[in-house]
C-alpha cells in the first residue's frame, strides 16, 4: 500500500477559516463545497434574515436548501439557533465531498 500525503492548507473563503490535512488533490473540492454551501446559506439568508439572527431554535420552510435543515436541525437539538451551527454543518459537508471525490484522509478544522 503506498502512503498517503497528506497537506496543510489553510482555508480563508469570507467568515469561513479553517486548516484542511488530505492528500493535495482534495483541497479544491473542499474549496468548492465551501463556497458552493455558503452561497447557498448567503442567499437564503437575504430572503429569510431571521436565520441568521435568532438565538432560538429556527424551523425552515419546506424544501430549505440542505445546509439550511442541518443547521437549524443541530441548534434545535441544544435549544439554539441554527447559526450556532454553520462551522460544523460546512465541516461536514466539506469532508464528505472530499471522501466521496476519493480522500482516504481528510480533516476540516
Amino acid at each position: 500500500m503506498k502512503p498517503v500525503r497528506i497537506k496543510r492548507h489553510k482555508l480563508h473563503i469570507e467568515e469561513t477559516i479553517a486548516t484542511i490535512l488530505c492528500e493535495s488533490r482534495y483541497i479544491q473540492v473542499a474549496e468548492r463545497e465551501v463556497r458552493r454551501r455558503r452561497r447557498e446559506l448567503k442567499a437564503f439568508i437575504l430572503k429569510h434574515p431571521r436565520f441568521k439572527e435568532t438565538l432560538q431554535p429556527f424551523v425552515p420552510p419546506q424544501g430549505s436548501p440542505g445546509i439550511v435543515q442541518k443547521m437549524a436541525a443541530a441548534g434545535a437539538r441544544m435549544g439554539l439557533g441554527p447559526m450556532s451551527a454553520v462551522a460544523g454543518t460546512i465541516a461536514d459537508y466539506a469532508v464528505k465531498a472530499m471522501l466521496r471525490a476519493g480522500a482516504s484522509y481528510a480533516v476540516f478544522d
